[in-house]
């Protein structure tokens, strides 16, 4: 172990023993069989312990596991994996720098034995789930003394989670999200105590993230290939927690797997599609939907839109997330349902729930927030499904409406005036990016 990455700056001289030291650690695990590979790693992780070598930040161990990596048969690079996680499993509720030192080192490492694990993907990532389970738990326990240090942790393995499903081919990618889809609990059906209950409800919001890490490593083709029956009623029954933190994450998720044309982060808040803009101006990508997303959506239409009108039901005002967000949140999804599957059924039904929505706004006793909040929903959302039709009367129609609020209704519910200005001057220098480059 003389390679040690602070002497980098030395002399000539002295860096020949860490460059002889680092060819003979490569040679001799070049060398290893895979029999003899656990009795050659004991004495690396030996002397890590005894010399602190994980302590953050940890790069003379980031380092060796490199080199170990790269000089072992790629075949076998699952095992020094699964051999780390052991190490961390052992010290889970150990010395919060240990743990995170390893999880950073596992978060660098996991990338380059992705693409060699193959059968035991499952089995390594349920190790890697298990871990962060544990952390959650010890986490709310009482024997926790820094929480800062415990949520770095968490999200250290997150990010290792969605490294390791980067380097792995789609349909594993696929596995691996309908896998931690099925760990997420279902908090609402726990009639356990309120400490478990409670416990339940922070892994569900840290398995949601894990989710979304990976989901960003992944790009869909056809929507029936990731939203299985299974997968599809998770993601909805997310979207109607009681936790608006998760109801977000959720929407996110399925935002990322429905974009297939990068077109998420310019429908973001919907403020790209102003009233006075014209359809030539939208920078949207879209095409005509295929056969098989047809007939996806003509089997799951109903309990999408379904699920997408509770949730604005049951969003209220939080601390965490406001009902504005929420709602952005939800008209992003209902954006990218009509420019990513837009077929005339598909229309029909987002027109149906947007009457709905604003039905519901005037029938019901709302705070004035939350009516508010719908009614402008509900006219960004028709300011962009007009134009996309390309139907001159509805456009006006929409139009006439939208200059008849803002002359006649509350100040705040004329969408022309009321956007916050940062985002409107980032939508606008974005527009005229895509200009220039055009």
């Amino acid at each position: 172990m003389l390679f040690h990455p602070e002497e980098q700056n030395g002399s000539i001289a002295e860096a020949e023993p860490r460059n002889l030291a680092l060819q003979c650690l490569r040679e001799l695990f070049q060398k290893c069989s895979f029999g003899s590979l656990k009795s050659v790693l004991e004495p690396v992780f030996r002397h890590f312990d005894l010399h602190n070598k994980w302590d953050p930040p940890p790069t003379f161990a980031i380092k060796t596991f490199k080199a170990i990596l790269y000089s072992i048969q790629s075949q076998n690079s699952y095992f020094v994996i699964q051999e780390l996680i052991n190490q961390l499993e052992q010290v889970q509720n150990g010395e919060s720098n240990v743990r995170v030192g390893m999880a950073t080192v596992l978060a660098n490492i996991v990338s380059i034995a992705g693409t060699s694990i193959g059968p035991l993907l499952l089995a390594i990532f349920n190790s890697l789930l298990k871990l962060l389970r544990s952390s959650v738990e010890f986490q709310q326990s009482k024997q926790c003394v820094d929480l800062e240090k415990e949520k770095l942790f968490q999200n250290t393995l997150i990010n290792a989670l969605g490294d390791f499903a980067s380097a792995l081919p789609d349909y594993q990618k696929v596995e691996i999200m309908m896998f931690t889809a099925g760990s997420i609990p279902n908090v609402e059906s726990t009639v356990n105590l309120k400490t478990e209950r409670m416990c339940e409800a922070f892994l569900q919001k840290v398995l949601v993230k894990t989710l979304l890490e990976v989901a960003t490593k992944y790009k869909t083709f056809y929507l029936a290939t990731v939203f299985t029956d299974a997968f599809l009623r998770t993601l909805l029954q997310l979207q109607l927690t009681r936790d608006a933190e998760v109801r977000l994450i959720a929407h996110q998720i399925f935002q990322t797997l429905l974009d297939r044309h990068d077109n998420q982060q310019k429908l973001e808040h919907l403020l790209l599609i102003l009233p006075e803009m014209r359809m030539e101006d939208l920078p949207l990508i879209v095409e005509k939907c295929s056969r098989q997303d047809s007939l996806f959506m003509r089997r799951n239409i109903h309990v999408i839109v379904s699920t997408l009108y509770r949730s604005v039901v049951i969003a209220e005002p939080e601390n965490s997330v406001s009902i504005e967000k929420q709602y952005f949140a939800f008209l992003c999804s209902l954006a990218l349902i009509l420019v990513e599957v837009g077929n005339d059924e598909t229309q029909v039904e987002l027109f149906r729930l947007a009457f709905a929505l604003q039905q519901y706004a005037l029938d019901e006793q709302l705070c004035e927030e939350k009516a508010i909040n719908i009614h402008n929903l509900v006219s960004r959302y028709m300011s962009l499904s007009s134009q996309l039709a390309s139907i001159p009367a509805l456009c006006q129609h929409v139009q006439q409406v939208i200059n008849l609020r803002a002359q006649r209704a509350h100040p705040l519910l004329n969408i022309n005036t009321d956007k916050p200005k940062s985002i409107v001057n980032n939508v606008e220098s974005k527009l005229a990016d895509e200009k220039q480059d055009q």
